[in-house]
């Protein structure tokens, strides 16, 4: 998706004109048509929503998020916290050390 919005804010307008007429008219008859509906089927939003954020990055963290329970994010965050305090990146306050 970062290619298809490269292509469609390219600085030549043949680039552009072509990205643009391929998503909005060419739809499952190219390449490029095709990526972009999958892709908005898949994470569930809109072209505009596509288009005005700053990183695809966000879109995809919203649909994944969206799929975990509280639970399982719940036990990856503290499968987190004990790799940092591993890694020596945390570290746990003394009163958690027998005396």
């Amino acid at each position: 998706m970062n290619f298809v919005r490269s292509c469609l804010h390219h600085e030549s307008s043949i680039v552009s004109s072509v990205a643009w007429y391929s998503i909005l008219h060419g739809r499952y008859r190219s390449p490029t048509g095709r990526n972009v509906s999958l892709c908005l089927r898949r994470y569930n939003c809109t072209l505009d929503d596509l288009l005005s954020c700053r990183s695809f990055f966000h879109i995809v963290g919203r649909y994944v998020s969206a799929s975990y329970t509280s639970d399982q994010c719940t036990v990856a965050s503290l499968l987190s916290e004990c790799l940092l305090l591993r890694e020596g990146a945390l570290k746990l306050p003394v009163c958690f050390f027998a005396q």
